[in-house]
């Protein structure tokens, strides 16, 4: 791999979030980007689910929607990215949103 980046991380919908990801790969083989999503309370991180894609040659920008569901009580809800192989050059690689923008009182 020589890049990943994760380019955004929003609110898709009332307990969704889209992450937004460029990788550049180069080479025959193909490699994996794994998008592992997780929430937190306070100092208290919990993955909850991964999504692994496959990468080959050339520059991809890949979107993933995750649904935390209504029974998902942490204020706070995140994405974290990696490649394999590693890529060379990792841009930002994790990012987090908060639960309410996505689910606001009613």
């Amino acid at each position: 791999m020589t890049s990943v980046n994760l380019d955004s991380l929003a609110c898709a919908g009332r307990w969704s979030t889209t992450a937004t990801v460029t990788v550049v790969a180069q080479g025959a083989a193909t490699g994996s980007l794994t998008l592992t999503w997780f929430h937190t309370l306070g100092e208290r991180t919990m993955d909850v689910a991964t999504d692994t894609v496959a990468v080959h040659d050339g520059r991809a920008t890949v979107s993933r929607t995750h649904d935390f569901t209504s029974a998902d009580t942490f204020p706070t809800w995140g994405v974290r990215i990696g490649t394999a192989p590693a890529a060379a050059r990792p841009g930002r690689t994790s990012d987090t949103v908060s639960a309410f923008l996505c689910d606001p009182p009613r």
